[in-house]
């Protein structure tokens, strides 16, 4: 009986150990996640179909702040910058459509699938 004590006692050592190691990987994995670039909030509108002047500025937390003298070019830019801050969401869903979940790293342009 001590024998199997004693396996018992080293399984649920490396049971933790295993455990501790997988609890940091995630954690190191969502730092890194985390703190990938957002996107580019720099936002150049004169190549947007704008009939007269139109300027977005962001504050410190990335809320647009939208001045323009035409109401239909403030309203084209407020769609812009929505479709800019949601474009996460079009491609989430592209991807949970074919029953795929797929994270792309803008930076590195890697390309990594996990399948649901």
């Amino acid at each position: 009986m001590a024998v199997l004590g004693e396996i018992v006692k080293k399984f649920f050592k490396w049971l933790l150990v295993v455990v501790i190691l997988l609890q940091a990987v995630v954690l190191i994995a969502g730092i890194y996640i985390f703190r990938m670039p957002l996107p580019e909030h720099d936002i150049d509108v004169s190549g947007l179909p704008l009939s007269d002047f139109v300027e977005i500025i962001r504050d410190e937390r990335g809320i647009p702040h939208i001045y323009g003298t035409n109401v239909d070019d403030i309203l084209f830019a407020q769609g812009y910058v929505h479709a800019q801050d949601r474009f996460w969401q079009l491609e989430f869903l592209e991807s949970l459509k074919h029953w795929k979940i797929s994270f792309t790293y803008w930076r590195s342009r890697r390309r990594c699938r996990f399948v649901i």
